[in-house]
């Protein structure tokens, strides 16, 4: 079975205007629907994004594709420099999500393209074991949650609400939260684990690498942040309840579906390595506490 598979290369903002078209899209589309199952923005090949749906059909082909053209047609030139497409580009460190990703040189800029899909690709390829189907219904929920925060235009405050909602199942379950931080610390900043070498210095570290601008903007909102909807909060509290995996699999495969929820709600890289470094320097100072 194949599914649908679209890279729309366009700026982060018309990704951003049409992810918001595609919610009144879907309600169009009527009875057939168009059932999007997965959306993430990428750039490999330059800046885009990449949407999975559920079924591979001619009709849904026809109608996105007719859509789509007509959304590109009113955006404007894409005016940013060869360098920083490239530069984006390489900075996916050749990582692919699907075979439009592995296509020699640069895409169009304001270009699409449909593709069918494999289902031992991305984001299957991620499940460690898991079926198909389960790894599909987790991504499905997390997208499905991302999109609906996308309407609001408050992306870093969402963000914010998601990796709180990780932060108590952690503080809650078997997977210790400071190793868990740490792991996507180090996977952010791979030059981190060289620097720190002691409970200590860890504390010192973060609460410089913080900085009191970035912990006074952070912390109101993961302070009063909403509980998560039941469906996504599902997907965390399997992954660190689960008595299959090992620590180190709870990390990467929790790794991976907060680095999909994060880039979904268009979150910079410097924005993602602030809002890690606050969430690994609440759990040490937790950690403290419970020694002490």
């Amino acid at each position: 079975m194949s599914y649908l598979g679209v890279n729309i290369y366009c700026c982060d903002s018309d990704q951003r205007r049409f992810l918001r078209a595609l919610l009144s899209w879907s309600r169009a589309a009527g009875p057939q629907g168009i059932d999007l199952c997965l959306f993430r923005p990428f750039d490999a090949r330059g800046p885009h994004l990449f949407l999975l749906f559920r079924h591979d059909s001619p009709w849904l082909r026809e109608f996105l594709a007719g859509r789509i053209e007509l959304f590109l047609a009113g955006c404007s030139p894409d005016t940013r420099s060869d360098g920083e497409m490239k530069r984006r580009h390489r900075s996916c460190f050749g990582k692919t999500l699907c075979a439009a990703d592995c296509e020699p040189g640069m895409a169009i800029r304001n270009s699409y393209v449909l593709f069918s899909h494999s289902l031992s690709e991305y984001p299957v390829d991620l499940g460690s074991g898991s079926a198909a189907g389960d790894v599909l219904s987790s991504v499905t929920a997390i997208s499905h949650w991302s999109l609906n925060q996308l309407e609001t235009e408050r992306r870093s405050v969402s963000a914010l609400c998601w990796l709180s909602g990780v932060h108590r199942a952690l503080e809650s379950g078997e997977l210790p939260s400071h190793c868990y931080w740490q792991y996507h610390a180090e996977r952010l900043l791979p030059l981190l684990r060289q620097r720190i070498t002691t409970s200590d210095s860890i504390s010192d570290w973060l609460r410089i690498a913080v900085g009191e601008h970035n912990r006074n903007l952070i912390t109101p909102c993961w302070e009063y942040s909403r509980e998560l909807p039941s469906a996504p909060a599902r997907v965390i509290d399997d992954i660190v309840t689960s008595s299959i995996c090992a620590v180190q699999e709870k990390c990467r495969l929790l790794y991976e579906v907060n680095e999909l929820v994060l880039n979904q709600l268009f979150q910079s890289p410097d924005s993602q390595i602030a809002m890690i470094l606050y969430a690994w320097e609440q759990s040490v100072c937790a950690m403290r506490e419970r020694v002490s």
